[in-house]
């Protein structure tokens, strides 16, 4: 049987929600803010403040990394203790991110690229031009994968180089993506239906 166990408050407009092994933390794209939860009771531990509308969250390892859809940036936060260790300039629109164990991968919906940073200090070593309305990413432990609102199609880049491994076309305005192992997932917004893909293709 499965049942809610509880319900906590986060901030305005809760969006994107990682863990960090120890805490939950949420993005709260109205307030401009992040939020921290203790998870085995939902305990708020703390609220720090970040860039404009915040979207989606990732961890590292050892911190935290928000991107700041308004600001053009993402900000690293120290999982420890709230302390902001950076904020970076990206793309504009910067949307979804992820870690690939070394770097943080960002996907600007506005200017249609992502843009590979250091994880240790924010370093860009990247800038790639992928298609129209880049959404969330996920790693495969090779590969980057981002759908394109826009275009109905998913990406795929090397993530040792950025290198373009090809599209494919998938249902009507995808934005979610999940890899589970094997497999990389996508939700279809307007088509009310998720794509299964193969991620050996």
């Amino acid at each position: 049987m499965v049942w809610v166990v509880g319900t906590f408050p986060a901030g305005a407009t809760p969006t994107g929600i990682v863990f960090d092994g120890t805490s939950v933390w949420i993005a709260n794209q109205s307030a401009n803010t992040v939020t921290k939860l203790r998870t085995g009771d939902g305990t708020l531990e703390a609220t720090y403040d970040v860039g404009l509308d915040p979207v989606f969250v990732t961890f590292d390892g050892t911190n935290a990394w928000t991107t700041n859809f308004v600001s053009n940036n993402v900000t690293k936060l120290r999982s420890s203790d709230g302390t902001i260790l950076g904020t970076f300039n990206v793309g504009t629109g910067p949307q979804g991110i992820c870690f690939d164990g070394v770097h943080i991968w960002v996907s600007n919906y506005s200017s249609d690229d992502l843009t590979e940073l250091l994880a240790t200090d924010g370093t860009v070593l990247g800038t790639f031009p992928v298609g129209n309305g880049p959404e969330e990413i996920a790693f495969d432990g090779n590969n980057i994968w981002v759908p394109m609102e826009s275009d109905d199609t998913v990406w795929r880049l090397r993530a040792r180089d950025g290198g373009s491994r090809g599209q494919l076309t998938v249902g009507h305005t995808p934005q979610a993506i999940l890899y589970d192992g094997q497999n990389i997932w996508v939700s279809n917004f307007d088509s009310n239906a998720v794509c299964k893909i193969s991620h050996s293709l």
